[in-house]
């Protein structure tokens, strides 16, 4: 299929493959998002595959919906047999319209259907990490895929800095806040996933309560969100916390982390990503994990979030330190940070340079 007319102009349709995991939201709807707001977008569809993880947590984030509301034209909730119909449907119409068409899928995707549509002159397949994840001092060349772009891999330099950290996405990001917390000054807690042999239950809940135990013993009764990661069991948070919540101080959200961050005054997690917005946004944060032996067993460095630009302490009495001496303010800096990373905003350029739009 070939149109001999000429374009007149660069806009495309994208049709967004959703990812199984959540995490690879926040990679997808930032690249969307960008293509949006600098006029290259006709129409933007989303898929999630029936069965989808990322589906069913992010219909949890009220704030993630709004999101989606506003950069997708459509979303679909269905089989791959019927997303592929209808991405034919729309190629069809690019076709017609001497548009472009963006098929945005995972790392790692296949499958003869995209495999022959990425044959078409006016498709081009574009695969997008499932995870957002930084590299520093990497010089190796991009891989390739054998029938469509790699827009980035988490083990190689990119051209296209880190879609979580462009000013477009957060700027519609703080477009919607969170009633519940809105102007409220609040620390806080992001509370990590546990897994048996790495950082067990009884683990998190040594951690949970060495930082509230330090609030409660030096008479420091700020507002504290206990933010939980998606993957925890919290049947169990309210009877940990309220030997600490006398005051009613404490409350446990489920919603947006980077609408948490727009109000919060202090971070304290575990390894996490969200290290890595706190650092993008300027939020003060620290970094609280002992290293244990069976940890570096799955981590050998430790952890990938280290010497970022994070104040990471070892000890309860470290942190306690650090907390009462405020020795985190001023210890986070967005531009080091984003100079150590090699941040850019670059994702038009680069799909412009690559002729994909």
């Amino acid at each position: 299929m070939e149109n001999k007319h000429k374009r007149t102009n660069n806009k495309c349709i994208i049709l967004a493959t959703a990812p199984q995991r959540f995490g690879g939201l926040e990679v997808l709807f930032p690249i969307v998002n960008e293509i949006i707001s600098k006029g290259h977008c006709y129409k933007a569809l989303l898929f999630y595959p029936k069965g989808s993880l990322s589906h069913s947590q992010a219909i949890q984030d009220p704030i993630f919906c709004n999101l989606q509301k506003k950069i997708f034209n459509k979303t679909f909730f269905c089989q791959q047999s019927l997303s592929y119909a209808i991405s034919i449907l729309c190629i069809i119409t690019a076709y017609i319209k001497n548009l472009k068409v963006l098929w945005l899928a995972p790392e790692g995707s296949d499958g003869k259907i995209i495999r022959l549509l990425s044959k078409l002159k006016h498709v081009n397949i574009l695969f997008y990490p499932k995870v957002t994840n930084v590299t520093i001092n990497d010089k190796s060349p991009c891989d390739a895929s054998s029938f469509g772009h790699l827009l980035m891999l988490q083990k190689h330099p990119n051209a296209i800095g880190y879609p979580k950290f462009y000013s477009s996405w957060q700027k519609i990001v703080s477009s919607f806040n969170d009633d519940r917390i809105a102007n409220k000054k609040h620390i806080t807690i992001f509370l990590p996933s546990t897994v048996e042999g790495i950082f067990s239950h009884n683990e998190l809940e040594t951690w949970i309560k060495d930082i509230l135990f330090i609030f409660d013993r030096n008479a420091y009764i700020p507002t504290i969100i206990l933010k939980p990661h998606p993957m925890l069991d919290v049947k169990d948070l309210n009877k940990l916390i309220n030997p600490f919540n006398s005051s009613n101080n404490i409350t446990i959200e489920f919603g947006n982390a980077l609408t948490a961050l727009n109000t919060t005054t202090l971070a304290i997690t575990h390894h996490s990503s969200v290290i890595l917005d706190c650092l993008a946004m300027n939020v003060p944060v620290i970094f609280y994990q002992k290293f244990t032996e069976h940890w570096q067993k799955r981590h050998p460095s430790k952890s990938h979030f280290l010497n970022l630009g994070a104040l990471h302490v070892e000890s309860k009495n470290e942190l306690e330190e650090t907390i009462i001496n405020k020795a985190y303010l001023n210890y986070s800096n967005k531009y080091k940070f984003f100079d150590k990373i090699q941040h850019k905003e670059g994702l038009i350029e680069h799909l412009i340079e690559k002729e994909i739009l």
